[in-house]
């Protein structure tokens, strides 16, 4: 691990640490799946991927890798979440979108785009059609909670409260 930190050192921190910390964080969780609030583990997506970092992944892929020989993970996680097409957020709010959710049909409604768009956009993830529809996904299936709405009602109250 020691070499592996040394390689990774002059790499950019990820979202949430080193640039070594993050690239071990994201192999375990690869590997191992995420583990929920409720226990339950499920599988690693590229949300969670671009939550952690904005290292592309052809460069995770060399790293990952070269150094810890995670081949079959990594490649598969790479080969999927390579060459991604971008989305133009005006087009996606007129669009009907009908998605599966729990086994049953779910048409996305313009707030809960529009809530997708604000949460990429204020985290400052990449324009993609396939994040889009991950965090659309994440957020309907309860496991990613955006605040905005949260946020807005503080904002609220303490106007109200001065």
């Amino acid at each position: 691990m020691e070499a592996v930190e040394s390689k990774v050192a002059g790499l950019k921190a990820g979202r949430n640490g080193s640039g070594g910390e993050c690239i071990k964080d994201i192999l375990y969780e690869l590997v191992h799946g995420v583990t929920k609030s409720d226990g339950t583990i499920r599988p690693f997506t590229y949300l969670d991927y671009r939550l952690k970092t904005d290292m592309s992944v052809e460069q995770f892929n060399k790293i990952a890798t070269g150094e810890f020989g995670y081949n079959k993970d990594v490649k598969q996680f790479v080969r999927s979440n390579q060459n991604l097409v971008k989305y133009y957020p005006q087009n996606l709010l007129e669009e009907k979108y009908i998605i599966m959710i729990n086994g049953e049909l779910h048409e996305v409604t313009k707030e809960e785009k529009q809530n997708a768009l604000d949460f990429i956009d204020n985290m400052h993830l990449p324009h993609e059609a396939k994040l889009y529809s991950l965090v659309i996904r994440a957020t309907l299936s309860g496991d990613l909670v955006i605040s905005n709405k949260v946020e807005e009602k503080i904002k609220q109250y303490a106007k109200k409260t001065d």
